[in-house]
């Protein structure tokens, strides 16, 4: 894709996804599944993932740790993604999603991801703006790993303040609502319908009549420094 400003993904608190079926899903009695579907999964990486399928490039950086972060790191590389790799203080989780044939309905398992140190956070800070380059965008997706307090994207942003790159975060819970309510905004702050909701503690005004996609719109937050 010609003329693309360069994109670094980070996706602090992946997982490797596993997918699987069975007949019923009942408590006490063992479960006989399907072979599962496994794929890395986080924010960050399927943003890359998408850039990638539609003819884009993009630097994904992303903590992984143990076995399990091993595995991820082979898959992203197979799939022909860029891959820049922090070091994750533990082994990296997976999470488990389990359909019941009989009622369609999915239960989805996930794990919490190792725990993290401010000692931690500020190397990691520092490599993402090591990493940014100039006339571009850091996209900064999915949840944060157990240890990160609310406030990380806002000390990012900080660090991003040189304007060598934008920043756009997707994120929910405590990160979320800190970062709607902070005085040091992102460039683009990303959620949907149910997030905005939640954050206004009121209906989305556009949600009743809008059509999905424009709901969708609705829901992204603008913010410029």
């Amino acid at each position: 894709m010609s003329g693309q400003a360069p994109i670094l993904t980070v996706t602090l608190n992946p997982a490797l996804d596993l997918s699987t079926a069975a007949d019923s899903v009942v408590p006490d009695l063992k479960l006989r599944c399907d072979k599962p579907v496994v794929d890395p999964g986080g924010g960050g990486i399927n943003v890359s993932r998408a850039i990638k399928l539609i003819g884009g490039q993009s630097t994904a950086m992303v903590a992984l740790g143990g076995a399990t972060g091993q595995r991820m790191a082979d898959m992203l590389k197979s799939a022909g993604l860029k891959v820049l790799r922090l070091t994750a203080p533990g082994e990296t989780r997976q999470s488990l999603a389990v359909t019941d044939r009989t009622t369609g309905g999915q239960y989805r398992f996930v794990m919490p991801g190792p725990e993290w140190h401010m000692t931690q956070l500020a190397s990691t800070i520092a490599a993402i703006a090591e990493a940014a380059l100039a006339g571009g965008w850091v996209v900064v997706s999915g949840s944060n790993p157990p240890g990160i307090a609310p406030g990380f994207e806002q000390m990012l942003t900080v660090r991003l303040k040189d304007g060598r790159a934008r920043l756009l975060v997707d994120t929910s819970g405590d990160a979320l609502r800190a970062l709607a309510g902070s005085s040091i905004p992102v460039d683009v702050l990303r959620m949907d319908s149910h997030e905005a909701e939640g954050w206004r503690a009121a209906p989305c005004p556009c949600a009743a009549t809008a059509p999905i996609s424009r709901r969708a719109w609705c829901a992204t937050v603008l913010r410029n420094r």
